[in-house]
């Protein structure tokens, strides 16, 4: 599909979220709050996790990671709930963090098999995990086993985690 049928669309996106949302809440983990805790605190995660949330938090670490790293830029908890009339800062973070998860969605989705599997170890990899060596071991497993599922899941966490710094509907209605 077109980039802007994808993580080009907010709605695409919305649809992301939702459902790494629903994979959360079929683990009984609580939804705001925790997913912070739960990208950066592997002993906050249940014993047995699926595929989807591991591929979550590896995709939120790197993003969280590259933002820190190549632009010197972190979350800040006081942006939480802002819609309208957001900082400076927040605009940036929200722009650096689209574009990068957009670039990692158009590698991803440029690269299937072998390509996907070392371009999922060298880049979205390497930035630190914290993941336990269970954990590690699934997640390798799935990526040797799965690869088109990973692909898949990965292009969609990053859907997910893309935030709307240009509201679209807001523009368009302003015209």
């Amino acid at each position: 599909l077109p980039y802007e049928q994808t993580i080009g669309n907010s709605y695409f996106r919305r649809d992301a979220r939702e459902s790494f949302r629903n994979e959360v809440k079929m683990m009984n983990q609580p939804i705001i709050g925790a997913v912070e805790e739960l990208e950066t605190n592997d002993s906050a995660l249940p014993e047995s996790v699926s595929d989807e949330m591991l591929i979550y938090r590896v995709i939120s670490n790197y993003l969280r990671h590259k933002l820190k790293s190549k632009h010197q830029l972190e979350w800040n908890p006081e942006w939480k709930g802002v819609r309208e009339h957001k900082p400076t800062a927040m605009k940036d973070y929200e722009e650096k963090k689209a574009k990068l998860a957009r670039e990692a969605f158009l590698a991803i989705r440029s690269r299937t098999d072998q390509d996907f599997v070392e371009y999922f170890a060298s880049t979205l990899c390497s930035v630190p995990q914290g993941m336990s060596e269970h954990r590690f071991i699934s997640l390798t497993k799935a990526l040797a086993n799965n690869t088109d599922r990973i692909r898949t899941l990965s292009m969609l966490a990053l859907a997910a985690q893309t935030p709307n710094p240009q509201q679209a509907t807001s523009r368009t209605l302003n015209q």
